[in-house]
């Protein structure tokens, strides 16, 4: 698939992950990371290509969008439906992972995976599982995925009340599977 897209380049892989593979590579004249999502074969073919256009267009969306608010993310360079080609940033600086997850909630935007591995330095990155999404609920899972993956520290320093107490509340109410010591921590507190 890579080379019928595009067939003067070499491109080669160097990430794999559970929904994409990363190939980098030049392309007039800039390093760029080709990010393919595969079929996978266990899905029927007509929902596994929705599921990957679906996700690739949320990506390219959210490419196109964060950079207006502030989010270091890698220029989109093209769309190929289930493929994109972006800028391949390299490890610089470093990003205020909190600040960078109250922007997004201050303007109804959910990552859907905001971990440690999905920044680059300064760069903000992967965004298949993203959404525009106002309710409190999906703003206090993303805290609760955050918490669980940088740290109780995370959850302290974040400032949004309202999603703070929306995720005490998905806590009591068992909506977050791995909220049990979570829990524990926030009554301490």
């Amino acid at each position: 698939m890579v080379r019928s897209v595009l067939p003067r380049i070499r491109p080669r892989l160097f990430a794999i992950g559970a929904e994409a593979r990363l190939y980098r590579f030049r392309w007039r004249g800039r390093d760029c990371v080709l990010k393919y999502r595969p079929p996978k074969t266990y899905r029927h073919p007509e929902l596994d290509h929705r599921l990957r256009l679906e996700r690739t267009q949320t990506e390219v969306r959210m490419l196109s969008r964060l950079p207006n608010l502030g989010i270091k993310t890698p220029s989109l360079y093209a769309n190929l439906g289930v493929a994109i080609i972006m800028e391949r940033v390299r490890r610089r600086g470093r990003a205020n992972p909190v600040k960078v997850l109250e922007t997004l909630h201050t303007h109804d935007i959910v990552h859907g995976d905001y971990t440690p591995r999905n920044f680059l330095g300064e760069y903000l990155i992967d965004f298949g599982l993203s959404s525009f999404d106002a309710s409190l609920q999906k703003k206090a899972e993303d805290l609760l995925v955050a918490t669980h993956a940088f740290g109780p520290w995370f959850f302290d320093r974040y400032s949004i009340t309202k999603v703070k107490d929306a995720a005490v509340q998905v806590l009591k109410l068992g909506k977050y599977r791995k909220g049990f010591r979570w829990l524990d921590y926030l009554r301490r507190n």
